[in-house]
């Protein structure tokens, strides 16, 4: 039975396009962890190598694992640890590490949550994505609780945009390198998170048309005239079209006014 995350990747052919873009665009140096996740045939996990103190590459897939051991061996680059498990059931973790990946698109959701939001430890995560999935989880087409959940602890930013044509197979979707980047001020203590997050969550679980009649549910009336006001948050909006910052102002001034249900 093959339920590796090598299944419907797509890898990167060419180990100068990487050195490039490491060279140019990436923070990454010989001081620096970093997590190759789905390293395939090691593409980027040879580079990576060549400018970093240690690699970390996961390979399940049993035949990848063995072809890629054996290249290791053969080039004899002992700062490479490979490692033969599902990252998404990985429970160990550097103090300080980064992330470079071109990760398996059908399970971005997936190691994005547990980089990100579960384990939460990553200074600068590099991620190749689908450009749409890419928009998902940055907020940039409408915020989501994944794209919030993010947005607590880290920005974004595009790193550069793939042609199709660097990738075996080639992809149906447009690719492109994004970074998550820690963010350098604490927009929320770590102990409200939890409340924060549940907050949230249950405006966008009321599935109003607005704003204004999600926000009903917890604010009076009076209260949304003074978010209006103060906040100058349109109540004719819809949920999503609220940024972190914006979403953090409504949940402070509810926690002021005692209307979170504990």
């Amino acid at each position: 039975m093959n339920n590796s995350l090598s299944i419907s990747q797509n890898f990167i052919i060419d180990p100068n396009l990487i050195a490039k873009i490491l060279d140019s665009k990436c923070h990454i140096s010989k001081d620096d962890i970093v997590l190759d996740i789905g390293a395939g045939k090691g593409a980027l996990t040879f580079e990576l190598a060549k400018r970093c103190k240690q690699v970390i590459a996961y390979e399940l897939d049993e035949k990848l694992y063995q072809d890629l051991d054996g290249e290791i061996k053969k080039r004899n680059t002992d700062n490479i640890k490979l490692v033969n498990t599902d990252f998404l059931q990985e429970t160990h973790f550097p103090d300080k590490y980064k992330v470079f990946s071109n990760i398996p698109f059908s399970k971005s959701a997936e190691i994005v949550r547990k980089l990100l939001i579960d384990v939460n430890l990553v200074d600068e995560c590099y991620l190749f994505l689908e450009k749409n999935t890419a928009y998902r989880f940055m907020g940039i087409n409408g915020e989501s609780m994944l794209s919030l959940n993010i947005a607590i602890n880290y920005e974004h930013s595009f790193i550069w945009q793939f042609q199709k044509q660097d990738f075996r197979p080639r992809p149906n979707a447009d690719i492109v390198l994004v970074l998550f980047k820690r963010r350098q001020e604490v927009l929320i203590e770590a102990y409200e998170i939890p409340e924060f997050v549940g907050f949230i969550d249950k405006i966008f679980k009321e599935r109003k048309h607005d704003l204004k009649g999600a926000l009903l549910t917890i604010f009076t009336f009076k209260q949304l005239q003074r978010i209006k006001r103060d906040l100058k948050i349109d109540l004719k909006a819809v949920p999503s079209s609220l940024n972190i910052e914006k979403w953090i102002l409504l949940y402070k001034l509810a926690k002021s006014l005692d209307v979170i249900k504990r």
